[in-house]
């Protein structure tokens, strides 16, 4: 009997079984559940992971999964994505600055979620932000993320690049009204003002498969439901609309979408440009 060949579909198949068993290994010894991230997304942070070790397949990751004590701590960090900037996208910090913490201010105190926050520059943002609006003092930042190595680098305050003129010129385009250079120690590496530093509480979580711990006036998960598939993109906006006060804030990032969501009915938009959509009160639901 001839065997047919092998088609693009065939590829694909065996692409994604070997991926649900990488995933199903890396839940059984890692603790840590991938099986609702975009497949798209997971599979290039995979072939990425391949490349590191100098494999071929993906099933050949399963072995390191299951024997290397080394790999299994250093996979998670692997698979999530810990990129930031200061003032990344000025357009949402200048709304934040002119709309939102003016509303703040009458508030006894102001807590605030960074949702994936990376190495921390978008937390280290807001604190400047909160400094320049004089809420500092009675304000809480609490700036989460999977990896644990990524915490430990934006816990730390200490930037991963010298400032930039870019980084000032989103700074100024987000209404900064002093200079980046002001809120950093110069040397030997930048590293956020300490008072800055302390308004802000790290903390590892799990946006998949944690329950929410906060109830916040303003939270902000950037460019993190492009990584999720359609159901866990649901379940995650009905964590942060958990999360959320009455009329509080969500920030999502400019390029993402999250009108097909489920709960989406219980947000109203405010900027578009920006990703801000505030929540709406029970009595209009």
């Amino acid at each position: 009997m001839r065997l047919r060949p092998a088609t693009d579909s065939d590829d694909t198949a065996a692409s994604r079984f070997e991926t649900d068993l990488v995933i199903s290994a890396i839940h059984q010894y890692c603790g840590q559940d991938f099986s609702g991230y975009s497949l798209k997304s997971i599979q290039r942070l995979l072939e990425n992971i391949l490349y590191d070790e100098e494999l071929t397949h993906l099933s050949e990751l399963i072995p390191k999964i299951v024997h290397q004590e080394k790999f299994q701590r250093s996979i998670i960090d692997k698979l999530t994505v810990s990129y930031s900037q200061l003032f990344r996208d000025p357009d949402l910090f200048l709304q934040l600055k002119k709309h939102i913490l003016p509303l703040f201010s009458s508030y006894p105190r102001i807590s605030l979620w960074v949702a994936g926050c990376a190495t921390g520059e978008e937390a280290y943002s807001l604190a400047i932000l909160l400094e320049e609006a004089g809420l500092l003092d009675h304000s809480q930042i609490y700036a989460s993320d999977i990896s644990a190595k990524a915490l430990a680098a934006a816990a730390s305050g200490t930037l991963k690049f010298n400032l930039t003129d870019l980084d000032e010129q989103r700074y100024l385009a987000s209404g900064g009204s002093k200079s980046l250079a002001d809120y950093f120690s110069s040397t030997p590496d930048p590293v956020l003002n300490k008072r800055l530093l302390s308004r802000i509480i790290f903390e590892r979580h799990d946006l998949a498969n944690q329950a929410s711990f906060i109830s916040a006036q303003l939270v902000l998960c950037r460019n993190v439901f492009i990584y999720f598939d359609r159901d866990l993109q649901n379940k995650v906006l009905a964590l942060l609309l958990n999360s959320m006060t009455s009329r509080g804030y969500l920030a999502v990032g400019i390029e993402e979408s999250i009108g097909f969501c489920s709960n989406i009915e219980k947000l109203e938009l405010v900027s578009r440009k920006a990703g801000l959509y505030q929540k709406r009160s029970l009595r209009k639901l």
